[in-house]
Parts: C-alpha cells; structure tokens; sequence
C-alpha cells in the first residue's frame, strides 16, 4: 500500500463512530482504486482556487 495515501485516506475518512477494522478495510479499498485508477479519478489533481 501506498503510505503518503494511506495518511490522506485517514485524515479526511476517520470516523470514530464505526469499528476499526471497517475503517482500515473503506481506506484501503479507497486506496486501491485510486491506485488503479491513475490520474483520471476526479481529485488527482489539485484543483485551484478560481480567480474573479
């Protein structure tokens, strides 16, 4: 697994309300299909702000 996505998965999908081991399996799939994915799922490039 890819560490750098695994902590991004974890910072934005961390619920305390769901038992851990179902929080570990949503991030890594998450992971996984971003992985197979590539560069052609919606957030793999950072979108900026737009100007006036």
């Amino acid at each position: 697994m890819n560490t750098t996505a695994l902590r991004h998965v974890r910072k934005i999908f961390c619920h305390e309300h769901s038992p851990r081991n179902v929080q570990r399996h949503n991030c890594r799939q998450w992971v996984k299909s971003i992985r197979f994915l590539g560069d052609r799922w919606l957030l793999a490039k950072p979108v900026g702000e737009k100007s006036p």
